[in-house]
C-alpha cells in the first residue's frame, strides 16, 4: 500500500474517421478524451478526479466526476470506498516497470472495460 503514496495520473485519447460505405464521401469525425487523477495518501484516504470529453461533427460533450474515501490494498486488490452508484470500487492493480520509475494499472472488476494505466507525477 505504501508504493501507492502520492499522486498518479493518466491520459488517453481516441479518433476516428467516418465514410459513407455508399459514396465514400468522408462523413466526419469522432475523438474521445479521458484525463484521470488519483491521489493517495499516507493516512489511508484518496481522491480522485475523472474527466472525459468527446466530439461529434462539431458537437461537444463533457463530463466531470469527483471521488473522495478510504482505500486498501490486499493481494493486488485495491478497494477505495465512497465510487458512486453501482460501483463497489473494487479494482485489480498492478505495478509495471519501466526505465526511471513505473506505471499502475487498474482495472474495475464491475465494469472490466474501464482501465486506467496511471503515472506516478511526484
Amino acid at each position: 500500500q505504501q508504493d501507492l503514496i502520492g499522486k498518479w495520473k493518466s491520459f488517453e485519447a481516441s479518433s476516428i474517421g467516418y465514410y459513407s460505405i455508399y459514396t465514400g464521401e468522408y462523413a466526419g469525425m469522432a475523438t474521445a478524451s479521458t484525463n484521470d487523477e488519483f491521489v493517495f495518501n499516507n493516512n489511508g484516504t484518496y481522491q480522485s478526479t475523472h474527466t472525459g470529453t468527446s466530439t461529434f461533427n462539431g458537437s461537444v460533450s463533457h463530463g466531470k466526476s469527483n471521488y473522495k474515501g478510504i482505500f486498501n490494498v490486499n493481494n493486488w486488490i485495491l478497494t477505495a470506498s465512497n465510487r458512486g452508484a453501482n460501483d463497489p470500487g473494487e479494482f485489480s492493480c498492478q505495478f509495471e516497470a519501466l526505465k526511471g520509475g513505473c506505471m499502475l494499472r487498474l482495472i474495475n472488476k464491475t465494469f472490466s472495460g474501464q482501465t486506467m494505466t496511471l503515472f506516478k507525477s511526484n
